[in-house]
C-alpha cells in the first residue's frame, strides 16, 4: 500500500475552519454565477437555444432539434434539458441563464469533492478557488448555450472515476456511476467519444492494471457505444462546424481562452481583420504576464512528466495527477486531430472538457520540493488574472454581447405605420423573445437571386425599410455569395439610405423608396 504524505491529510486546526473556507468558496463560485446574470442581451448564439426550447409541443421540439444545425443537433442533452426547464422555470433571461449558473456552479461542487478524494483538504479548497473564479466557466454560466453542462458532466465523470479508481474493491455503484456518466457525456456532446477514449488510454497507461481496466471502462465504453449507434441511427447525419481560418492560431487560443477567459484578450470581431496581429500586440502587458504564470505552472509541474520524487504527495496520489495530466494531453491532441482532419472548429468553449482537468491539476505546483514560492505564486496568479478578466467581462463594453434587447427596445420606440422592421441577418426569435412581434424576419432573402423585389415583397405598400444585420462581417461574407455589389448598393435600386443606427454587433440600415419618376 503507498504511503501516505502529509498533503492528503486533513486541514490543520479545526474541522470548522475548513468547512467554513469550503462553504466560502462555494459561495463565491454560486455569487459570480449569479452575478449580472441580466446584464447582457441574448446574442446571436443563444437564439439557437431559445427558438428550441420555445417550441410548444415535445414532437415540435424533435423535429427543430433534427433539422438543426451540427451546434444543436451534436449536443442534444442540453436542449432537451432546457426544453423542460423552460416550461416549468419560464422564459425570462433570468430564468433561461439560470440553468447555465446552476450547473456551472454544480461542477465547481463535483470538482471540491473530486479534489478532496484524490489529494485531500488543502488541495480540494484551490481546486475550487480556480473553478469558481475561472473566467471562462463563469462567461459561460451566464450563457444559453451547453458548455456549462459540459463542464458539469465532465466533473462528474472525473468524481465517478475517481471513485472507481481509489477504491480497494470495485463497488457496483461506482461503475453504474461512471457508465453513466459516460452516457450523459456522449449525449452532451458527440465529440465526447473521442474525450473518453483519451480518458480510457489513459488510465491504462498510468494504471497499467489491465484486468481492472476492462471491468472499469468495458461497461462505461459499451453503453456510450449503444447510446452513439442509437443516436446515429436516430438523427440524420450532419457535418462538422465549419473549420477555423487560421487553425494554427486555434492551437494557442483554446488554453489561452481556458485558462484566463476570452475577455482577457480582446474583443473576437476585432481579430477578423489585417490588423489583427497590432490588435494583440498592444495588449503584451498583459500576454507576457500571463506566459509568466503560465510558465511557473508548468515548470512546477515537470515532475509529473519525470515521475520525480520531488513532489510531496504519496504513490496513489502521484498516480492520479499523472493520470489527470496524461487525460489533458491526450483530449488535446483528440481536439487539434478533429480540427485538422475534420475541419472542426475547435474553440476554448468546446473544449470546455479541458477545464476541469486543469483545476485538478494546478494545486499541484505548489506541492514540489524548493522554489515553493514560485509555484504558489504562480497558481496565485492565474487565479488573479481570472479575477481581472471577471472584471472586464462585466464591466468593459466592448466585450458586451449582441445588443438584441436594445435593438428590439429602439425598433418598438421608433415605430410608424410608413416603416417596417426586416432582420436581414441574425435571430428573428431573439427579437420575438423580447417582444418584437412586428419585426419581420427576413433572413432568407439574402440567399435569394432579387434581393430588393424580396424586400419589396415583405415591405408592402411602406416607404421606409429599415433592416436589421447582427454581425455585419458574416453578413456580408453571405450576401457577397449572390451579389457582386454591397447590401447598400443593391438596395440603391430602389432605395436611398437615409439613416444608419448602430448597437454593439447590430446595424439599422434605414432605406425610403425612390420617388417614381
Amino acid at each position: 500500500m503507498a504511503v501516505a504524505s502529509a498533503y492528503d491529510r486533513p486541514m490543520a486546526g479545526s474541522r470548522s475552519r475548513f468547512i467554513v473556507l469550503a462553504v466560502a468558496v462555494l459561495a463565491v463560485a454560486l455569487g459570480l454565477r449569479l452575478f449580472g446574470l441580466t446584464t447582457h442581451s441574448l446574442w446571436f448564439d443563444e437564439g439557437y437555444s431559445i427558438g428550441l426550447a420555445g417550441q410548444e409541443t415535445f414532437s415540435a421540439f424533435i423535429t427543430e432539434l433534427r433539422d438543426g444545425g451540427p451546434g444543436q443537433i451534436t449536443q442534444p442533452l442540453y436542449f432537451f434539458t432546457l426544453f423542460f426547464w423552460q416550461k416549468i422555470a419560464g422564459d425570462s433571461d433570468m430564468s433561461l441563464r439560470l440553468l447555465s449558473a446552476l450547473t456551472g456552479f454544480g461542477a465547481v461542487v463535483a470538482l471540491f469533492f473530486t479534489a478532496r478524494r484524490a489529494f485531500g483538504d488543502k488541495h480540494a479548497l484551490w481546486v475550487s478557488a480556480f473553478a469558481a473564479t475561472s473566467s471562462f466557466a463563469v462567461y459561460y454560466s451566464q450563457e444559453v448555450r451547453p458548455y456549462a453542462q459540459m463542464l458539469l458532466l465532465t466533473a462528474l465523470l472525473l468524481w465517478a472515476y475517481t471513485e472507481t479508481t481509489l477504491t480497494p474493491r470495485l463497488k457496483a455503484r461506482h461503475l453504474i456511476a461512471l457508465m453513466l456518466a459516460t452516457v450523459l457525456m456522449m449525449l452532451g456532446s458527440v465529440i465526447s467519444v473521442f474525450v473518453l477514449a483519451a480518458f480510457a488510454l489513459s488510465d491504462l497507461l498510468i494504471w497499467r492494471r489491465v484486468g481492472r481496466w476492462f471491468i472499469t471502462w468495458l461497461p462505461a465504453g459499451a453503453a456510450g457505444a449503444v447510446v452513439m449507434v442509437a443516436y446515429w441511427l436516430v438523427w440524420p447525419p450532419t457535418s462538422t462546424v465549419l473549420g477555423p481560418p487560421n487553425p494554427v492560431f486555434n492551437l494557442a487560443y483554446v488554453p489561452f481562452g481556458l485558462l484566463v477567459g476570452q475577455t482577457f484578450g480582446p474583443p473576437l470581431d476585432t481579430l477578423r481583420g489585417a490588423d489583427a496581429p497590432q490588435v494583440v500586440f498592444a495588449l503584451w502587458p498583459r500576454l507576457a504576464l500571463l506566459a509568466v504564470v503560465a510558465l511557473g505552472i508548468l515548470w512546477r509541474l515537470r515532475h509529473l512528466a519525470i515521475g520525480s520524487d520531488r513532489l510531496e504527495i504519496g504513490l496513489t496520489q502521484q498516480r492520479m495527477a499523472q493520470t489527470f495530466a496524461l487525460m489533458l494531453v491526450l483530449s488535446y491532441v483528440a481536439g487539434a486531430a478533429l480540427m485538422f482532419g475534420m475541419d472542426f472548429n475547435w474553440l476554448p468553449r468546446r473544449a470546455a472538457y479541458m477545464l476541469p482537468l486543469i483545476a485538478l491539476l494546478l494545486p499541484l505546483a505548489m506541492q514540489a520540493k524548493g522554489w515553493r514560492l514560485v509555484g504558489t505564486a504562480s497558481v496565485v496568479g492565474l487565479i488573479a488574472l481570472n479575477v481581472f478578466s471577471l472584471w472586464i467581462y462585466f464591466n468593459d463594453p466592448a466585450h458586451r454581447r449582441d445588443e438584441y434587447r436594445e435593438t428590439a427596445a429602439y425598433i418598438a420606440e421608433t415605430a410608424s405605420p410608413e416603416n417596417v422592421a426586416i432582420v436581414a441577418w441574425g435571430q428573428w426569435e431573439i427579437f420575438e423573445h423580447y417582444g418584437g412581434t412586428d419585426i419581420i424576419d427576413g433572413d432568407k432573402v439574402v440567399r435569394s437571386d432579387d434581393f430588393v423585389g424580396d424586400m419589396q415583397a415583405l415591405a408592402g405598400d411602406r416607404g421606409v425599410i429599415r433592416l436589421i444585420v447582427n454581425r455585419e462581417w458574416n453578413f456580408d461574407k453571405n450576401f457577397a455569395r449572390k451579389n457582386q455589389t454591397t447590401m447598400v448598393e443593391t438596395m440603391a435600386q430602389a432605395y436611398e439610405l437615409v439613416d444608419l443606427k448602430e448597437f454593439v454587433a447590430m446595424k439599422i440600415y434605414t432605406f425610403r423608396r425612390k420617388s417614381r419618376t
